[in-house]
């Protein structure tokens, strides 16, 4: 059954349905990749270790990451494109 708010939405769209982004739940743990002036790529071995992530700002520090790092990863808004890089450690 359509309601009136999904048959509106998907004039909106066009006709098509909406599709809900993937959510990641949050905070998660990534290995940095590539480190860059401001900004690192990273992935999450949990969710997959194929996919990378970024360029994803970090914080302002002393020590910035480097590559192989572990890193805490925060998810922010809807959907796994906007992440922030909180934290970092030499791999184990």
């Amino acid at each position: 059954m359509t309601t009136t708010g999904n048959a509106f939405e998907q004039l909106l769209n066009r006709g098509q349905p909406t599709v809900s982004k993937p959510q990641a739940p949050t905070p998660m743990e990534g290995i940095i990749l590539d480190v860059f002036d401001t900004t690192a790529t990273f992935y999450i071995p949990e969710y997959d270790p194929h996919k990378s992530f970024g360029p994803s700002p970090f914080g302002i520090s002393s020590t910035p990451p480097v590559s192989g790092n572990r890193c805490l990863v925060l998810f922010i808004g809807n959907g796994i494109d906007r992440a922030w890089i909180s934290a970092w450690a030499p791999a184990e």
